[in-house]
């Protein structure tokens, strides 16, 4: 009895070893033959007084990254789709490749972005940075014309006013140009026409500084965040193990299950062809 196990059981081991090295083989010339990935990484700080989860959310939206895949170049795109075969959707290649981490206990964002090509990701990770700042300025504008629009009607309506007051100030001194202007001065009427007058043209004035100021708004919302750390391009050496790592772990256990399931396969076949054991 124990003579038959000994063959079978080397045969079980054999039939393993063979199949588990067949596919570990496999995964690990897959595993070197992929492209090297590279990794570029840019730390943003966010000021305080802007909301922090805001501007994660702004980060990590479809919007930016669309706008980020319009800045690539022509040349710039096909560099970048070159690892990519047989795919053209860039937004969904720069969402799967870019990673937003904010940094615990702090106000610091690191945005990651990886990419077969060195030079791509730290041109890509600056991108990012580049369009949430022009986002910003774009939405500061937009609410900064919206409050213009709000504000022209009230302008408009308060040059009628200040050109009502003075045409009555005018007549009032046209009715009273026998009355020395010093004099004039000392009658209840024309003191109520001057005051009306000053205090509508200083509203006046005080809108059209609002209309103004929303000119100047565009610098200081630059200001919402600063760059702490900038994206450079890595060293070519400087790739990303992980992925590799991941790939022979993988196939470090399909081997595994595939050379155990080989050996349950030939077992049963075994067993099979002795058919039932007489006592």
């Amino acid at each position: 009895m124990t003579s038959t196990r000994r063959p079978a059981r080397k045969l079980r081991l054999l039939i393993f070893a063979l199949v588990f090295v067949a596919i570990f083989g496999v995964a690990v010339v897959h595993a070197l033959r992929q492209p090297r990935l590279y990794q570029s990484s840019v730390v943003l700080q966010v000021m305080e007084g802007r909301d922090f989860n805001e501007v994660v959310a702004l980060i990590e939206s479809k919007e930016i990254a669309g706008r980020v895949a319009t800045k690539l170049a022509e040349e710039e795109r096909a560099l970048f789709l070159l690892p990519y075969a047989g795919r053209s959707e860039i937004e969904q290649v720069l969402l799967a490749n870019r990673t937003v981490g904010p940094i615990r206990h702090s106000r610091l964002i690191a945005i990651n972005y990886r990419h077969a090509d060195r030079e791509v990701v730290a041109r890509v990770a600056l991108l990012f940075i580049d369009e949430v700042i022009a986002h910003e300025a774009r939405r500061k504008s937009d609410e900064g014309m919206r409050e213009v629009e709000q504000l022209m009607p009230l302008v408009e309506s308060q040059k009628l006013k200040v050109a009502q007051t003075t045409q009555a100030l005018d007549a009032y001194r046209a009715s009273r140009a026998d009355i020395p202007p010093d004099a004039l001065l000392e009658y209840a009427q024309y003191q109520i026409l001057a005051a009306r007058l000053k205090s509508e043209q200083e509203e006046l004035d005080s809108l059209t500084m609002k209309i103004r100021s929303k000119g100047f708004q565009v610098g200081p919302t630059l200001q919402f965040i600063r760059i702490i750390d900038k994206p450079v391009a890595p060293a070519e050496e400087d790739y990303l193990r992980a992925p590799i790592v991941r790939s022979l772990a993988r196939g470090f256990v399909a081997a595994l299950i595939g050379g155990l399931l080989s050996v349950l396969v030939l077992r049963a076949f075994t067993s099979r062809g002795r058919g039932p054991v007489v006592a």
